[in-house]
């Protein structure tokens, strides 16, 4: 017998008729053996037996080939998102109002935004891959080294007071607040780094107001934006602003202007009757903030005399103090955090938090807004595509009836979706429908 006729059959990549192909050449190498596999009477034929054992095992095969296109598909689409989301983590981290580091479980930066490089007097290349540690005076960098050399768990919290050197050769003194999370590599972490700057007015005076702040901030930037839902989104942001506030505060968050919002969400029943408030009285400090792009504070709603309409329907509720802040990138507003607090108040550090969280939420409305375009735009381009073959039937049905050019013919399409008031494509598949149904081609 040939090495022709001995030759294995190997596992296959390309589609079922190619499994056919083989299969048909199996069957005549079985002709070919004649009567070495005849059948004796009372006893099988050895080649339909053969050649049944070999449809089966390809049939196998190609089931087997299947699963792993399908397998490796899925791996791909599990990269893409993987990708995906941590390019969404680098841009909220950029856009961030304090100064933001990642680094590995090692202390090498991977991540830095342009308020972290300003403070420093660095630029942002410059700090990539630079341990963490060469950034602090060195009376305080084994702090920092002790709290990496233990073992990292995903949703620790460290936390270190040190001074920070920058290229002028001044020492600031900073709040270290890292966050461990779980990098994408399997058991490996990473830690993101709050730097808080003091005497920048950015550090609350209270232990627990930093934890709670620069949690929050994290946790912002962790949103599953590329999945979820706009208004579950919303709601998750909302909540996330209200545990880094405190337990008394009552949090609302609006997209698009205040008066005729696009979504609405709100941690508690006291912050829906506020802004319902706020829309009835139609003036407060929401559409105030809204109006002067700036953060505006009511101490005390009721005696506040900004706003009176607001100021008699808020004698009833149990709120007194509110804080609202724009959400804006590049000086646009995309909606607005508002924030009700059960009594009055004049704290400026409590506004300044929720600036900074305004900030943060505003980074994460714009990448909402940024995938609600790609998703519209990705619908336009699939309408696209579908219409694509009906438009160029119709063209070849003008083309045939009036002898023309298929720029003439797509003329002709234009014209009467002016005249109509209607898509091109819906233009081409009337005509289309009408040429199948043997009506009359009109196009006047």
């Amino acid at each position: 017998m040939s090495g022709e006729d001995t030759a294995q059959p190997t596992l296959a990549t390309g589609p079922p008729t190619f499994f056919e192909r083989e299969l048909a050449s199996l069957r005549a190498q079985i002709d070919r053996l004649g009567g070495d596999g005849a059948a004796v009477e009372g006893q099988p034929d050895l080649r339909l037996q053969y050649l049944a054992d070999l449809q089966t095992a390809h049939e196998e095969l190609r089931v087997a080939d299947e699963e792993v296109r399908a397998q490796q598909e899925e791996l791909e689409r599990l990269v893409s998102t993987q990708q995906s989301t941590r390019w969404q983590y680098e841009r909220l981290i950029a856009l961030l109002p304090v100064a933001a580091v990642v680094t590995d479980g090692q202390g090498l930066i991977t991540v830095v935004n342009a308020v972290a490089a300003g403070l420093l007097g660095v630029r942002i290349d410059r700090l990539l891959r630079k341990p963490l540690q060469v950034l602090i005076e060195p009376q305080s960098r084994s702090q920092v080294r002790r709290a990496l050399n233990d073992e990292l768990v995903p949703g620790q919290l460290i936390q270190e007071s040190v001074r920070i050197r920058t290229r002028r050769g001044e020492l600031i003194a900073v709040e270290l607040l890292g966050t461990v999370t779980a990098s994408g590599t399997a058991g490996e972490t990473e830690v993101t780094w709050l730097v808080l700057d003091g005497e920048a007015g950015m550090l609350p005076r209270h232990e627990e107001s930093t934890t709670r702040l620069a949690t929050g901030l994290v946790q912002l930037t962790q949103l599953p934006l590329h999945a979820g839902r706009v208004r579950d989104i919303l709601h998750s942001a909302a909540h996330i602003c209200a545990v880094a506030l405190g337990d008394d505060t009552a949090v609302s968050v609006t997209l698009g202007p205040p008066a005729e919002p696009d979504a609405v969400a709100t941690t508690t029943k006291l912050a829906q009757s506020l802004d319902g408030a706020q829309t009835m009285a139609a003036q407060g400090p929401s559409q105030s903030a809204w109006d002067e792009l700036r953060t505006v504070t009511a101490a005390d709603l009721a005696s506040d005399p900004r706003w009176p309409i607001l100021s008699r329907l808020a004698t009833d509720l149990e709120a007194r103090a509110l804080v609202a802040t724009p959400l804006t990138v590049g000086g646009v507003p995309f909606g607005t955090l508002n924030v009700y607090a059960p009594a009055a108040m004049s704290d400026h550090e409590f506004a300044t938090r929720v600036e900074t969280l305004g900030a943060a939420m505003a980074a994460v409305l714009h990448e909402l807004e940024l995938r609600h375009e790609l998703q519209v735009n990705a619908l336009h381009l699939q309408r696209a595509l579908q219409s694509r073959p009906t438009i160029d039937i119709a063209k070849g049905m003008i083309m045939t009836a009036r002898r023309c050019s298929p720029d003439e013919a797509f003329e002709a399409m234009v014209r009467m979706s002016k005249r109509t008031n209607t898509k091109v494509r819906d233009v081409a598949a009337r005509i289309v429908a009408d040429v199948t149904l043997g009506r009359q081609l009109k196009l006047e």
